[in-house]
């Protein structure tokens, strides 16, 4: 069960859930954990709910040595060399929770329910 507004869930969006080439940062040869984002509009946010990485890549080739953690967090095995522009391809889902903790459940036959609103928002952790 869901729990109305106490427990988060991941909405896919078919028709939003993918990025292609997303840069994620520029190394610096220390750092070794980079948030995975997308662009739209002019703005960057956060990916907090990943479905799976297709490609990742460091100065343009392709890498292996990383682990992708729970909210979207990529740690390289070793640090990105300085000035390595680092980008992401994959799909994600949206981190959501619904408004209410209760639906206004209808149910005008048997076995079948009718719901007129079901409202949740996405949000960051």
């Amino acid at each position: 069960t869901q729990r109305g507004r106490f427990k988060e869930f991941r909405y896919f969006d078919r028709y939003d859930h993918l990025v292609i080439n997303q840069n994620i940062g520029i190394g610096d040869g220390t750092t070794v954990a980079y948030q995975l984002v997308r662009s739209i509009r002019g703005w960057v946010e956060p990916i907090y709910a990943v479905v799976g990485v297709d490609s990742l890549t460091v100065a343009g080739v392709p890498v292996s040595g990383y682990t992708v953690g729970e909210l979207g967090v990529v740690t390289f095995a070793t640090p990105p060399p300085l000035d390595a522009v680092i980008t992401w391809s994959g799909a994600f889902c949206f981190l959501c929770q619904f408004d209410q903790d209760s639906l206004p459940l209808a149910q005008p036959f048997s076995r079948i329910w009718d719901i007129k609103t079901l409202g949740f928002t996405s949000f960051k952790p």
